[in-house]
């Protein structure tokens, strides 16, 4: 059930980043050299992108900011967004284990 609920929200985001990269077009705002130009072939790069580093940090138990940053430096982001995003993810990785590990040793002591 996990994959088909991941599969329509990336297409939903995906939907809404392409709408708002054609308004910006439309009005000629003024991107950064470094910014992201989306295109079909970045659209289709960055769920696969994000897919695979999920699944080697699942497999791995590392951080997937680890493996996203690099890859997020590969599709042409500023270093600086890169690295904030990575930590961003940190975030939410470290805090999910912490209360994963927080619930087991709460289990654990019920039990004795």
């Amino acid at each position: 059930m996990f994959f088909p609920v991941a599969f329509f929200i990336t297409l939903i985001a995906a939907r809404k980043i392409k709408k708002e990269y054609l308004y910006r077009l439309s009005i000629n705002y003024p991107y950064n050299k470094t910014d992201i130009k989306w295109n079909n072939l970045i659209f289709m790069k960055f769920p696969f992108y994000s897919f695979i580093s999920g699944l080697m940090a699942g497999l791995l138990g590392i951080g997937g900011g680890l493996i996203l940053g690099p890859l997020l430096l590969e599709l042409g982001l500023h270093p600086i967004v890169s690295t904030a995003t990575s930590n961003f993810l940190v975030l939410f990785t470290s805090s999910s284990t912490s209360i994963q590990f927080i619930l087991l040793v709460n289990k654990i002591l019920k039990f004795k």
